[in-house]
């Protein structure tokens, strides 16, 4: 697989990974694995090299690598060569590990103000029509992050391919997102006047908490995770 280089767009729950994931999809000569993987990764890989205490790295190395190839190869074929592979939460920062698994390899770490986090966390679960009450929320965000962290401390290798940006500051500061866009290998000016996916509206997404009507729940929030609430929102 002749391509260019990876680009992976790793995130917690909701935290606007996939938005990210899908502005960085409308540059040319990208070919953009929408799917995560699950099957593959999380809920197989990961458990068993964790199992193992992340030793014996060299065969899951490869056994990642392939599977990643293999579906990249059958969506996009002659596409891949020369072209930013770009993967969409394939590993997450719960699974950060797993970076030091891939090679050719950048890294966007994804965190978000858990305010908006939980609006989207609530209506993803009401989408599929499950409960989720806003103190487990809370606990379920506070060991999100703490994995997170913990993950980013023990990693042996490719740390300096990893770039933490928060979602709030890519969309409310344009210094903050050309920089990410260069350090990514793009330029600004190619980017389209009119791109297919375009990321929601700031009222939508990292304002909604404003106009959410339980702000009781948004005030909890912000008592519970003041070190999480970014101050620009």
């Amino acid at each position: 697989m002749n391509i260019k280089r990876k680009l992976l767009f790793a995130g917690t729950t909701s935290s606007g990974s996939s938005a990210l994931f899908d502005y960085f999809r409308c540059f040319k000569k990208t070919c953009a694995l929408v799917s995560e993987l699950p099957q593959v990764w999380r809920k197989d890989l990961y458990l068993k090299w964790r199992r193992e205490s992340f030793n014996n790295s060299d065969y899951y190395k490869k056994l990642l690598n392939q599977q990643i190839h293999k579906e990249a190869e059958k969506r996009f074929g002659d596409k891949l060569t020369g072209s930013v592979l770009l993967l969409n939460n394939v590993v997450t920062c719960l699974t950060l590990p797993g970076i030091e698994l891939l090679d050719n390899i950048k890294v966007f770490c994804i965190l978000r103000d858990p305010r908006s986090t939980w609006l989207r966390r609530r209506q993803l679960c009401l989408k599929h029509g499950r409960n989720i009450q806003v103190t487990q929320f809370i606990q379920e965000y506070l060991d999100q992050r703490r994995t997170f962290d913990n993950h980013l401390k023990n990693l042996k290798k490719n740390k300096d391919c990893i770039k933490i940006i928060h979602f709030e500051d890519f969309l409310l500061d344009e210094k903050i997102k050309l920089e990410a866009v260069k350090w990514a290998g793009f330029n600004i000016k190619n980017y389209p006047t009119q791109p297919k996916y375009a990321p929601l509206p700031k009222e939508k997404s990292i304002l909604w908490h404003h106009y959410y009507e339980n702000q009781n729940e948004i005030q909890l929030i912000k008592k519970m995770l003041p070190e999480y609430c970014h101050e620009k929102v």
